[in-house]
C-alpha cells in the first residue's frame, strides 16, 4: 500500500483537522480505509440517543481536492517544458494568436490559477526550509529565496502586461480581473512570507535583514501603485477587508484542484430487501396460523376468530422484531452514505463511503485498545470509569486513470482529504473551566490558585489499505471554552 501521509492540527477554538494524503499509482485503482476512534469521558453525556448519526455528520466536514504539485520557486519560474511558467506563457501566446475565443480564454484562466496555486505552495514550503536554516545561523537560503521570488514575479508580470486591460468579448471579459486578482493575491502572500522570514531572523543588523526589509517595502510600494488593499500597521482596529479578499482569492485560485462531491444515502436497496424479508416472514407465520386454525376449527367459528386475532398480533410483533434485528445487523455492514467525486468536467474520479457508530469496548479491535491503554494513568482511570467510544469509518476508492485527465501537464501525485470536526457538542455538559484551589504561599499564608478543569479526548487513527496498517494516537485537551491544545502520544 502507498503510505498515507497524515497530519492532525487545531484549526481554531472549536475545530480540529485531520489532513490525509492518498497517494496514487499509475493506471491502478487505490482503496483506502480510515478508522477514527474517539474515546469520550462518560461525563460528557454523549450516547446514540443524545448524539445521533445525523448530528455527528453535521459536525464533521470533508473537503477533497487534488494535491497541489510540489515545486521549488526556481522550478516554477523555469521555462522548461511542463513547468508552470512555460505552460502559462504558451497559453498567453495562444490567446494573442487566436484572440479572445472561449477555449483560449479558458486556458489562460486555468493556467493562471495553477501558476498561482503552485507558487503559493512553493512559497510556504521554502519558508519552512529557510526557518530551519536560520535557526542554525545559515542565511544563504533566505537570500536565494528573495531572488527567486523576484524571478517568479518578473515572469508573471511580464505576461500580465501582454494581456489587454479590457476585453470586448463576453468570453474574455473576466480575464483582466483574474490577472489583476492573481497579482494582488501573490503580492499579499509574498509580503506575509517575507515578514515571517524577517521575524524568524535573529541577526537584526545582518545583510539579510536589509534585503528582507527592502523586498517588503518594494511589495508595499507596488501594492499602493496598483491600488491593492493592504494592512495598515497604524490602525487600531481589525482590518477585515484584507483578510476577506485573501480568503476569496485562496478559494478561487485553488478551485481547479477541488473535486465536486455528490452525496447520497448508501445501502437503500439492502435496507428495502431486509424490510421486505421481515414483512414476508411475519406474513408466513400469520398465514400458517390461519390455515391451521381453519383446518382445526372450521370456517366462521369463534376459535378461528380468536386464532386470527392472535396470529395478527404475533405477525405484527415478528415483523417489528425482525426489522430491529436486521437494522442492527445491517448497521455494522452497510455504510451510512456514499459520496462520489467529480472533476470540473463531470468525470467520476472516485467514491467514498462513510459510517459512524457507538461501539462497546469489546467490539473495538484489540490493537486499538492496546494503543489506547498504553500508559498507567489511563489504566487507572479505566478501572473506575468507562468511556463512550465512537467509531468513524471512511472507505475511499480512487480511480487513477480518470484522475490523469484532470490536469494535463501537471503532475498530480495524491489526493488531499481534509476532515474538520466541530467539538461544540462535546462542551455542553462540561464544568466551569476554572476551579479555585488552595495552596500554601509565602510566610505560611493560604493563597487561592486557579485550577484548570480539562477533559481529555483520546483519538486513535487507523489507516489501512491492502494488508498494511498505520496507527496513530492523539489527545485532545478541552475545557468549556473549547480546544486548549492537541498532543501527539
Amino acid at each position: 500500500m502507498p503510505q498515507i501521509h497524515k497530519n492532525f492540527e487545531v484549526h481554531d477554538n472549536y475545530h480540529f483537522e485531520m489532513k490525509l494524503d492518498y497517494w496514487l499509482k499509475l493506471n491502478r485503482r487505490e482503496d483506502y480505509q480510515v478508522d477514527l476512534f474517539l474515546f469520550l469521558p462518560k461525563a460528557l453525556g454523549l450516547n446514540q440517543h443524545s448524539y445521533p448519526r445525523d448530528a455527528f455528520y453535521e459536525d464533521i466536514k470533508n473537503h477533497v481536492r487534488l494535491k497541489t504539485p510540489e515545486l521549488t520557486l526556481d522550478q516554477v519560474a523555469s521555462l522548461d517544458e511542463g513547468r508552470p511558467a512555460r505552460l502559462l506563457t504558451d497559453s498567453v501566446a495562444a490567446f494573442k494568436e487566436s484572440g479572445p475565443v472561449e477555449e483560449s480564454c479558458r486556458e489562460v484562466e486555468y493556467h493562471t490559477k495553477m501558476f498561482v496555486s503552485i507558487t503559493v505552495k512553493a512559497l510556504y514550503e521554502n519558508l519552512a526550509s529557510c526557518r530551519g536554516d536560520l535557526a542554525v545561523g545559515d542565511h544563504l537560503s533566505a537570500m536565494n529565496m528573495v531572488q527567486e521570488i523576484d524571478s517568479v514575479m518578473a515572469i508573471f508580470r511580464a505576461l500580465a502586461e501582454k494581456m489587454p486591460a479590457q476585453c470586448e468579448s463576453s468570453e474574455a471579459n473576466r480575464l483582466p480581473t483574474v490577472i489583476s486578482s492573481a497579482d494582488e493575491y501573490l503580492t499579499s502572500e509574498i509580503t506575509q512570507v517575507l515578514l515571517k522570514l524577517l521575524r524568524a531572523s535573529q541577526t537584526w543588523e545582518s545583510e539579510l535583514r536589509n534585503v528582507l526589509l527592502e523586498a517588503i517595502k518594494q511589495q508595499s510600494d507596488y501594492r499602493s501603485l496598483k491600488g491593492f488593499s493592504q494592512l495598515d500597521a497604524q490602525s487600531s482596529g481589525q482590518d477585515e477587508t484584507v483578510l476577506f479578499r485573501r480568503s476569496i482569492f485562496k478559494k478561487f485560485f485553488r478551485s481547479p484542484l477541488f473535486l465536486t462531491q455528490e452525496r447520497q444515502t448508501d445501502g437503500r436497496l439492502a435496507i428495502q430487501v431486509a424490510m421486505g424479508f421481515a414483512a414476508g416472514l411475519s406474513m408466513v407465520f400469520a398465514t400458517l396460523i390461519a390455515f391451521l386454525a381453519q383446518k382445526q376449527f372450521g370456517n366462521f367459528t369463534l376459535p378461528l376468530f380468536v386464532a386470527l386475532v392472535v396470529g395478527y398480533i404475533f405477525k405484527d410483533r415478528i415483523k417489528e422484531l425482525t426489522k430491529i434485528y436486521l437494522e442492527k445487523w445491517l448497521s455494522r455492514r452497510v455504510s451510512d452514505s456514499k459520496t462520489s467525486f467529480y472533476d470540473q468536467d463531470g468525470h467520476r474520479m472516485g467514491v467514498c463511503r462513510e459510517m459512524v457508530r457507538f461501539v462497546p469496548s469489546d467490539q473495538v479491535p484489540k490493537n486499538i485498545l492496546e494503543l489506547r491503554n498504553k500508559d498507567h494513568l489511563t489504566e487507572l482511570a479505566n478501572f473506575w470509569q468507562s468511556e463512550t467510544i465512537i467509531q468513524y469509518r471512511k472507505n475511499v476508492s480512487l480511480f487513477r486513470k480518470p484522475l490523469r485527465r484532470v490536469h494535463p501537464g501537471y503532475k498530480t501525485a495524491a489526493v488531499n482529504d481534509i476532515i474538520r470536526y466541530n467539538v461544540h457538542r462535546l462542551l455542553l455538559n462540561m464544568d466551569e473551566p476554572e476551579k479555585e484551589l488552595l495552596a500554601l504561599g509565602e510566610n505560611d499564608s493560604v493563597v487561592a490558585v486557579a485550577g484548570a478543569r480539562v477533559y481529555k479526548i483520546n483519538l486513535l487513527l487507523r489507516l489501512s489499505g491492502g494488508s498494511d496498517e498505520q496507527f496513530s494516537r492523539f489527545r485532545l485537551i478541552l475545557d468549556r471554552n473549547g480546544i486548549r491544545h492537541l498532543e501527539k502520544i
